[in-house]
Parts: structure tokens; C-alpha cells; sequence
């Protein structure tokens, strides 16, 4: 048997990436993926929403592929886009 760890994989919406991009389909998919858990546990629910607090350099520890400057400007479009 070998020792190796399973590999981490990144998945995301085919919809999302279209509409954004690659990359801003998977931080979409991240952020929901938190809200639904917080949603699960009941935390972080503020102003009628279930919330989620990650900084760009927190996303690029999750995704080291992407640049961090990328993620935070992608971060503020995807805010003034309504995500």
C-alpha cells in the first residue's frame, strides 16, 4: 500500500465559470460551501443571511495556483456583481 495522501481536488460550476470565470467559479463554490455549513451548524447568521470571512490570502493558501492580488480583485468584483 502506499503512503501517499489522496490528492486534493478543486471542482466547480460549468454555469458559474462561463458566466465569471474558472476562477472566480471556484471561489463561488467556496464561499458557498461555508455558508451552507454555517447555515447547518447556525452561526454567522447576520441580517437575514448566513455569512462567510476568508481573505484573499486565506484563498490562496486554498488555492495556491492563483495569484493573491487576482483573488482579492476578483473577490471585490464578485461583490460588485452581487455574489
Amino acid at each position: 500500500m502506499s503512503n501517499r495522501k489522496k490528492p486534493v481536488t478543486h471542482s466547480f460550476s460549468p454555469k458559474l465559470a462561463q458566466e465569471y470565470s474558472i476562477q472566480k467559479a471556484l471561489i463561488i463554490k467556496e464561499i458557498l460551501g461555508w455558508c451552507e455549513y454555517n447555515m447547518s451548524k447556525g452561526q454567522n447568521y447576520y441580517q437575514g443571511k448566513y455569512w462567510t470571512r476568508r481573505t484573499a490570502k486565506e484563498y490562496h493558501k486554498k488555492f495556491p495556483y492563483m495569484n493573491e492580488k487576482s483573488i482579492d480583485r476578483w473577490l471585490r468584483e464578485l461583490v460588485d456583481d452581487g455574489i
